[in-house]
């Protein structure tokens, strides 16, 4: 499943220091400012700075206005003026060492908050961000090392002792961590952070019942906490609790959810929530990566089985020709071909469906195969293969930029090479971008055919897999698309960050019942234990 970490980042303006030749406008400017009038804010500022001598606080409280109104390079400029006129003046130094550090101008920004605390060398804040950017950048040790000075000053500082549970829990100094979380929850009970995080640690830990707990009580203190009821909702998914995980899962489209890319679309009809269908047509809209996509279009049949009139599906575009296999779908669209969107009653994401449609773990529609290879694609690759007794796809890498790809992803194709061992295979290459040039340049004792650069869409890919007798893959779109299809399939499972439709301790899936089979990490990271267990079924699966 997937799991995502809240880091707080401290940022205020800083106070304005009184005057008496100027307490009554550095009053209101200050007044305006926290109600949020950074126009007139900074209307009486500059009024002040045009008729006085320049003041350092007035400048800073220039630059925020700027800021808030989105003037970046004159909220600079105006902090700058300020550390010219006051070099030792610590808040402009910080507040422009936490602009730069938004823009990920990390030299500046380290340069800054370290002027900062040159200057006032007990400004937690200031400590407790060049925190922060030094866990982005890597630099674990130092950041560390700050979070700790921060509480050597500051003990009950609650944020900084939760983002150094972050770093330890990154570091995989995991009993480390939860104790630092639970000194965070026992300083403040209703740190929903920290639940949150805690409920993460756990998860990751596998103790699911206190996650689920932990994720509770963050809700219990913040009911609107998108994150919280995403995992939760995926930590209840994995569980096959799939009547109290959707409407949970239905939190990814929050516009507050931390690095959740589902948004909804602007479309001149509205989202499905679950009203009668029959006669209505419907827009069915993709979501997330390939493999949701992959396992989530088996909806159509059940949805046009409701009274769907006119179903349509919106695809990534390397979908779209295999997606014409579908039964019961009218049209399939490519994202980016839809301006304007065509005419529906109603429009709906992938996996929502399950959630409208009431899905529980004994209902999963699981009629395989759902898709099919083109006939004519399935005769073009017949003639291109080569002929053998026994042939094998591979996949060991999937895109980077899923979150989970340092763990599911094998470190190179060699980490497969005692299936090399078991004779009478033939292997074939559907590895295609990230890993192909592998195939391409493999090691003389690690014979494959490469057939990445051929692969000019899914359609393709299916006409492949559909003359194979089996696939080996990672947690991919090509495992779900051997599923899919009906092919024996043997996936990969990592044991960090196991996505929750594989659940937990099965070697089947109920999504692909009858042709996937599981073979799970023991430990993080480690794959050789896999793939000698991959070494054993093969030559049982071999005919003699």
């Amino acid at each position: 499943m997937s799991m995502r970490r809240k880091i707080k980042r401290r940022s205020q303006p800083s106070s304005v220091s009184p005057s008496p030749a100027l307490q009554h406008n550095r009053e209101q400017a200050r007044k305006l400012y926290l109600e949020g009038r950074f126009s007139e804010a900074l209307v009486v500022a500059n009024q002040v700075l045009a008729t006085s001598s320049p003041d350092v606080h007035l400048l800073n409280l220039t630059a925020v206005c700027h800021l808030q109104l989105g003037n970046a390079q004159q909220a600079i400029s105006c902090w700058q003026q300020a550390i010219a006129i006051q070099p030792d003046f610590a808040e402009a130094h910080y507040n422009l060492g936490n602009h730069l550090h938004q823009r990920k101008h990390y030299d500046a920004a380290e340069t800054a908050y370290r002027q900062a605390i040159t200057h006032q060398p007990h400004h937690c804040d200031a400590i407790h961000n060049l925190g922060n950017l030094l866990k982005e950048c890597h630099r674990y040790d130092e950041a560390e090392a700050a979070y700790r000075h921060v509480l050597t000053l500051k003990p009950n500082a609650v944020d900084t002792r939760n983002n150094l549970g972050n770093l330890l829990k990154e570091r995989k100094r995991y009993a480390e961590a939860e104790a630092t979380y639970r000194q965070v929850l026992h300083l403040r009970r209703d740190h929903t952070e920290a639940h949150y995080n805690l409920g993460n640690l756990l998860s990751a830990l596998k103790r699911f019942a206190e996650a689920e707990a932990a994720y509770k009580q963050a809700l219990h203190f913040r009911p609107d906490f998108a994150d919280a009821r995403l995992n939760l909702g995926l930590l209840l998914l994995s569980q096959g609790r799939f009547q109290e995980g959707w409407p949970l899962h239905e939190a990814r489209q929050s516009p507050d959810c931390e690095g959740c890319n589902v948004h909804p679309i602007h479309a001149p009809f509205p989202m499905w929530q679950g009203e009668p269908l029959t006669g209505k047509s419907l827009l069915m809209v993709s979501e997330q990566g390939f493999g949701d996509q992959i396992q989530f279009c088996r909806y159509t049949a059940l949805l046009r089985a409701k009274g769907v009139h006119k179903l349509t599906i919106l695809c990534s575009a390397p979908l779209k020709t295999l997606f014409a296999s579908l039964d019961g779908v009218d049209q399939v669209l490519a994202q980016g071909a839809t301006d304007p969107w065509p005419p529906h009653d109603f429009w709906v994401f992938y996996l929502s469906i399950p959630h409208h449609l009431g899905t529980t773990f004994e209902t999963i529609p699981a009629q395989i195969p759902y898709l099919r290879a083109a006939p004519e694609r399935r005769i073009y690759w017949q003639n291109l293969l080569p002929q053998a007794k026994l042939r094998v796809g591979l996949v060991w890498k999937g895109r980077p930029t899923n979150k989970n790809d340092p763990h599911r992803s094998l470190p190179s194709l060699k980490t497969l090479a005692p299936l090399w061992s078991v004779p009478g295979i033939t292997f074939i290459s559907l590895q295609k971008g990230n890993g192909e040039e592998e195939a391409q340049n493999p090691p003389s004792d690690l014979p494959i055919l490469p057939l990445g650069a051929s692969l000019q869409d899914f359609a393709d890919t299916a006409a492949v897999v559909s003359h194979l007798d089996l696939v080996i893959s990672i947690d991919s779109a090509v495992a779900h698309l051997a599923g899919a299809l009906g092919k024996p399939c043997w996936i990969l499972i990592a044991a960090a960050g196991t996505d929750w439709r594989w659940m937990h301790d099965r070697c089947d899936s109920p999504w692909y019942p009858g042709v996937v089979r599981l073979f799970r990490q023991t430990t993080p990271d480690h794959w050789s234990d896999v793939v000698q267990h991959m070494v054993a079924a093969l030559q049982r699966w071999v005919p003699d």
